[in-house]
């Protein structure tokens, strides 16, 4: 991975997929280009455990932020009545305070006089670039593989490998490249369906075409995602391994119910 020069997380959003939560929005400046990368606070939280898995017995430099709102929400005053929007408030400030913490978190292992941390193989997956799923999209290079990355004879045909490199931080990127395809698919099956409302039957064949595409690149990713959690899961508590093995169910039965729709003559409810 390239030299990063430094990381600034500027902004927090809330998304409502694949349920409520805060995602932070990780600024990366190269030598040469920069980019963003999006992380929920439990991907940072698994950043941190492969850190102490990398080093053992060595603490950062900066101590990850508290999960817990308890000490935030015990500052907001009560009002005699409804606290909704104290609350509401509350839970802003939290935010930010967490969004200034993570940062302040980044930065002080890029900063640090220890090399390690800069050098770290954990601390590099996390901030490099989102490739869209691209160990299990199809580059044009037809591999499978993003064009330009070599593979070895061993490795041909099989994405064993891939999951061998998986953390419980990369699954969760993973999660959301697949959540992706699944909207994906859905939006192109949708096209094609207004195109057949038009008459354009060239515009609505392409459609299919293209949602058939996206269904067997959906199939690479749970294939992944299935992987990479028999790899992980000895990382993870038995609540959180869970309530993933859930989450690769709800996908597996969607990609199903796509698949019956791009392949019969069905419509998106």
């Amino acid at each position: 991975m390239e030299q990063i020069r430094y990381v600034k997380i500027p902004t927090a959003e809330t998304r409502t997929e694949p349920d409520t939560h805060t995602e932070y929005g990780l600024h990366v400046q190269g030598p040469v280009r920069s980019w963003t990368v999006w992380h929920r606070y439990s991907s940072f939280l698994a950043l941190a455990y492969d850190l102490s898995r990398e080093f053992p017995d060595t603490e950062t430099p900066t101590a990850l932020p508290p999960k817990s709102l308890t000490s935030w929400f015990s500052k907001i005053p009560s009002f005699g009545g409804s606290t909704g929007g104290a609350e509401s408030i509350g839970q802003l400030e939290f935010i930010e305070e967490r969004r200034q913490a993570l940062e302040r978190y980044i930065q002080s292992m890029l900063m640090s006089e220890d090399d390690r941390w800069r050098s770290s193989q954990a601390l590099q997956r996390f901030l490099a670039p989102s490739t869209k799923g691209a160990r299990f999209l199809a580059g044009k290079n037809g591999s499978g593989v993003p064009n330009g990355v070599a593979r070895s004879e061993s490795e041909s045909g099989s994405i064993n490998s891939d999951a061998g490199w998986a953390t419980p931080a990369s699954w969760l990127n993973d999660q959301r490249d697949a959540e992706q395809l699944i909207r994906d698919v859905r939006q192109s099956i949708v096209r094609r369906e207004n195109a057949l409302a038009r008459n354009e039957v060239s515009v609505s064949h392409q459609c299919l075409v293209q949602a058939k595409s996206q269904l067997t690149d959906l199939g690479r990713a749970l294939k992944l995602l299935e992987q990479s959690l028999e790899t992980t899961k000895t990382g993870l508590t038995s609540g959180e391994l869970l309530r993933r093995q859930d989450i690769l169910m709800r996908m597996s039965e969607e990609k199903a119910n796509l698949g019956r729709i791009v392949l019969g003559s069905g419509h998106v409810s």
